[in-house]
């Protein structure tokens, strides 16, 4: 589970940097609408593609203030889905995508893990 969160999360870094352009940043937003579009038309984008599904809710996700401090690297495999899930947040907008995903918490998981991720790391 380690290795495939770090290669999402790898995957997600380098979508979003190819996306983003300081002159245009309506690019990134743009791309991200379709891609939450598509996954409500087609999950299975997000079960072949993790970050695609993080992807979708960039933006979407949040986490109140009061949420567990975990060293992302260090501590990685202690990130416990248990724990994170109730100081999530998720927007009017993303809450189709995100609770199309629920029954298979697998996939969603590792989402909202890798938008955790980068929170934490700045």
């Amino acid at each position: 589970m380690v290795e495939e969160l770090r290669e999402a999360l790898e995957e997600y870094r380098d979508t979003v940097e190819s996306y983003r352009d300081p002159d245009n940043p309506e690019i990134l937003e743009s791309f991200l609408a379709g891609l939450r579009g598509q996954i409500k038309e087609n999950r299975g984008i997000a079960v072949e593609f993790p970050h695609y599904l993080a992807l979708a809710l960039h933006g979407q996700v949040r986490f109140s203030e009061n949420h567990p401090r975990i060293t992302w690297m260090e501590n990685l495999k202690e990130i416990n889905w248990t724990d994170l899930r109730p100081f999530l947040e998720v927007t009017e907008e993303g809450r189709e995508v995100y609770e199309a995903f629920e029954e298979d918490s697998g996939i969603l998981e590792t989402a909202v893990k890798i938008i955790f991720l980068l929170k934490e790391e700045g």
